[in-house]
C-alpha cells in the first residue's frame, strides 16, 4: 500500500537499481543480520547511496558484511530498512529494476513495475560502525582454494561451548604454508596449502563466519580473496563484498 506524500515531506534519498543485483546482495547480507537483539537497527540493513553506487551493510556485532552495487542515484542519502521485510519485497518485485525513494521521515517507497510498497525505516545514525582495521597484515589467495579449505575442515568445528575456542578453526601460517585446523574433541581436520606469505602467524576464526563466507565465495580459481587480520579482527575482501569478523582469543591446543 502507499499514500500520497505531503508537500513538506522532502525526498532525501532516491535511487534505481537492478533487481537481480539487489536481491543477491540482500540475500547474502541477511547472513549477518541479528535475529535476536535488543537493538532494532541490528535487525536491519543499512543502505547508503552516493555518486553512482549503493553501499549495503549488515552487522550483528560478531560478523559484519558490506557490499557495493552500481545504481542510478537521483539523491544521495542513507536509511536502515528491516532486513526480513525488505528482502521479501525485493524478492517479489515484478520488474527488472527497483526504485526506492525515502522522505525526511524515513518512509521508504519501493516501486517496481506495477507494485508499490511503503515501509517505515530507521535513522541511519542508529547503525553501529563496523570495526575499523588499520595496520593489518594481508594475505591474498584464490577464492576457490579458501572455499575448499574451509569446507574440508568446517565439519570438525565444535558445537559445544565447553571450550569456546574450538568453536572456530585455527589458521596457522608457518614457512609459507597455511594450515586450517578444526577440532571438536572427537575429530581433528587439517588442510595444508602453500601460500605467498612470508611471516609466521596464527589466529582462530569463528566457525559461523567461515560457514557464511564459504557460501558466498565464488569458487573460481581466477577470483582472488584478500584477508586482512589484526589481533582482534579479520576481514575477507572479495568481488564487491567485505566481511568483517571478530577473532576468538585463547590457546587452540
Amino acid at each position: 500500500t502507499t499514500k500520497p506524500r505531503r508537500k513538506e515531506e522532502l525526498i532525501h534519498m532516491k535511487f534505481t537499481v537492478e533487481k537481480r543485483l539487489l536481491n543477491e546482495a540482500v540475500t547474502n547480507l541477511q547472513r549477518a543480520v541479528s535475529s535476536k537483539t535488543s537493538i532494532p537497527a541490528l535487525e536491519g540493513i543499512l543502505i547508503r547511496s552516493e555518486e553512482n553506487r549503493l553501499i549495503l551493510t549488515a552487522y550483528d556485532l560478531e560478523i559484519g558484511m558490506q557490499t557495493e552495487l552500481p545504481a542510478i542515484i537521483s539523491a544521495p542519502g542513507a536509511i536502515i530498512l528491516t532486513a526480513k521485510l525488505f528482502a521479501e519485497i525485493v524478492r517479489r518485485s515484478p520488474d527488472e529494476d527497483i526504485t526506492i525513494d525515502v522522505d525526511d521521515r524515513n518512509t521508504a517507497t519501493i516501486t517496481s513495475g506495477v507494485s508499490c510498497f511503503t515501509i517505515i525505516g530507521m535513522d541511519s545514525a542508529e547503525f553501529p560502525e563496523l570495526p575499523k582495521i588499520t595496520d593489518a597484515d594481508t594475505i591474498k589467495m584464490p577464492q576457490e582454494l579458501l572455499k575448499s579449505m574451509i569446507r574440508q575442515t568446517l565439519f570438525a568445528v565444535a558445537d559445544s561451548t565447553a571450550k569456546p575456542i574450538h568453536q572456530g578453526s585455527l589458521f596457522k601460517i608457518e614457512n609459507g604454508n597455511l594450515d586450517v585446523v578444526s577440532v571438536d574433541g572427537y575429530r581433528l581436520a587439517l588442510r595444508r596449502e602453500a601460500i605467498n606469505y612470508a611471516n609466521n602467524t596464527e589466529f582462530v576464526v569463528p566457525g559461523k563466519t567461515l560457514n557464511e563466507i564459504s557460501k558466498i565465495l565464488s569458487g573460481e580459481v581466477e577470483d582472488q580473496v584478500k584477508i586482512f587480520f589484526t589481533e582482534n579482527h579479520i576481514v575477507f575482501e572479495f568481488d564487491d563484498t567485505v566481511v568483517v569478523s571478530r577473532l576468538i582469543e585463547g590457546e587452540y591446543f
